[in-house]
């Protein structure tokens, strides 16, 4: 049930920010894939083994595939390839460029 509470609410968080105006911000639609970064860490930890479950959702890779985000864009083929929990997926994205591209090299 839990799980099922937070889904929702990374629903709400994502519809509400692609709809919603904002200063910082005017054009959400273009930033779907970062709302979706954004909202799979408030709700799991950047990073974590439930943030990339998170982001391993087709809606997800579907906002994240024209993204210009290099990072996720390499956690979306690092998951199609491996999928989201095993050791080839980790293996992905310590590639030195795929460490560059997510600021942790």
């Amino acid at each position: 049930m839990r799980h099922s509470w937070k889904s929702l609410l990374l629903l709400v968080i994502i519809v509400a920010g692609s709809t919603a105006g904002s200063m910082a911000s005017p054009n959400l639609e273009e930033d779907l894939c970062g709302n979706w970064q954004r909202a799979c860490a408030e709700l799991w930890g950047n990073g974590s083994k439930r943030w990339r479950a998170c982001m391993g959702q087709p809606q997800a890779i579907h906002d994240c595939q024209g993204s210009s985000d290099v990072c996720g864009i390499w956690h979306i083929a690092c998951v199609r390839l491996y999928g989201w929990s095993t050791s080839k997926y980790r293996s992905c994205m310590r590639q030195p460029q795929a460490l560059r591209d997510c600021g942790l090299h």
